[in-house]
């Protein structure tokens, strides 16, 4: 199963409702699923290394010094999945 599938399977929707999904930092709607913690081995369909974004955030999440930190991420994708 591709990692963005995962993600969707982890909220409870389908990829094809992409435009009904937002950003889970900051409320856009979402166009990319980043991972937390890399994409190698397990770590790239583990729904506790999944975070949807927008374009804005997941740059973000890749600027060294950014204002997204994984610590943030790991916060929101517990809250998601431990509801």
């Amino acid at each position: 199963m591709d990692y963005r599938d995962v993600y969707f399977n982890s909220i409870n929707m389908h990829r094809a409702d992409i435009a009904d999904v937002f950003c889970e930092i900051c409320g856009r709607p979402i166009a990319d699923v980043h991972h937390i913690n890399g994409r190698l081995g397990d770590l790239r369909t583990d729904p506790y290394n999944l975070v949807g974004v927008c374009r804005s955030c997941h740059k973000q999440c890749h600027h060294i010094g950014g204002s997204i930190d994984k610590e943030i991420l790991t916060e929101i994708v517990l809250n998601r999945l431990e509801r």
